[in-house]
């Protein structure tokens, strides 16, 4: 079974990050975009796991929860990176992303003392809008709406990452609450 941890969003945000992905798609001439239900903050990417693996997990995930409280987020401007040959575009996180890379650093402290993988890469949050995108504009060319609200963290999510008629689906499978 194929995991990750991560922040759940409201449907309020995800139909703004489809608005905005709505615009990058209509500049864009090929890509896989993110499906309105699956938008979400990555934590930490797992992958596989056994059932023995999903107990640590939420043992974990009850000791981070139980040791963080709830915070805000804010989005940023469009980003891009490429990983593993991948043309990803992402929206940004801003206020906030402190909590949220503290909490990744703790997990993967964790992960390591529990026998899993650390990532070997710098943790940059963000909200994937679509991969493998071709575009022909410049980011900073592109006028998106701006989102003044904050998004409250509340809760951790373990999602599992699947395939339901050859679409890609994040399934919540667990979850815990941070403090108040």
């Amino acid at each position: 079974m194929r995991v990750f941890i991560g922040i759940e969003l409201s449907n309020q945000v995800k139909e703004y990050l489809d608005k905005v992905s709505r615009i990058v798609q209509a500049n864009s001439y090929k890509g896989n975009f993110t499906r309105f239900s699956n938008y979400h903050i990555t934590i930490k990417y797992i992958g596989e796991a056994t059932s023995a693996d999903l107990d640590t997990l939420e043992e974990m995930i009850d000791y981070v929860g139980s040791n963080h409280e709830s915070f805000y987020l804010t989005l940023e401007d469009l980003g891009s990176f490429t990983k593993r040959g991948k043309h990803i575009i992402w929206m940004g996180l801003n206020q906030g992303k402190h909590a949220l890379k503290r909490i990744y650093n703790v997990f993967e402290s964790l992960m390591e003392e529990n026998g899993f993988e650390r990532d070997s890469r710098k943790y940059q949050p963000h909200i994937t809008l679509g991969k493998n995108i071709q575009s022909s504009y410049e980011q900073s060319n592109v006028k998106i709406p701006g989102y003044k609200r904050q998004l409250l963290v509340d809760k951790l999510t373990l999602f599992w990452s699947h395939r339901e008629q050859d679409e890609l689906v994040y399934t919540p499978i667990y979850e815990c609450k941070l403090q108040k």
